[in-house]
């Protein structure tokens, strides 16, 4: 007889109630943006990111086409300019701070974080703690129906 779990990943252990302040507010100080090319110009084969015309979609063209997995969403072009360790890592920051997360235990980042953008407040970025780097994460705006399905308040 088969087993029909083989091959699939377990359930995350939940916590059983919010992370304090304090556990959040240590989070934000660990944490730290560090972006992705994926996100700022899409998925392409001279980035080694993606598949060759991974057909990469900015917020509007999602708005007006709903993109069918797998995609990828690219940033507004004015993060491409500002300087990542100031803006960008403060915005992350304040939503770790204001509790914007996936589930995490304590000592532990939240793989996580979700911000409202500061400047187009339709925007919502998911960012994405990176593997095997403390604290480091990179972002992309979610679609709208990605927006819709989220459990986390965002402000």
């Amino acid at each position: 007889m088969a087993r029909k779990d083989i091959g699939k990943r377990p359930e995350p252990r939940r916590r059983k109630e919010p992370p304090s302040a304090a556990e959040l507010a240590a989070a934000a100080d660990r944490s730290h943006y560090v972006g992705s090319p994926k996100h700022k110009y899409g998925a392409t084969s001279w980035l080694g990111v993606g598949h060759p015309g991974a057909n990469p979609r900015t917020v509007e063209q999602a708005r007006d086409n709903p993109p069918q997995p797998p995609y990828t969403m690219i940033c507004p072009l004015k993060w491409n300019t500002r300087d990542p360790a100031g803006e960008a890592t403060a915005l992350l920051r304040k939503a770790l701070r204001n509790g914007q997360v996936s589930p995490f235990s304590p000592g532990e980042m939240p793989k996580f974080v979700f911000a409202r953008d500061p400047e187009d407040r339709s925007i919502i970025y998911r960012a994405h703690l990176m593997p095997g780097a403390s604290g480091a994460y990179k972002a992309y705006p979610l679609t709208d129906a990605e927006i819709d399905d989220l459990e986390v308040p965002v402000s």
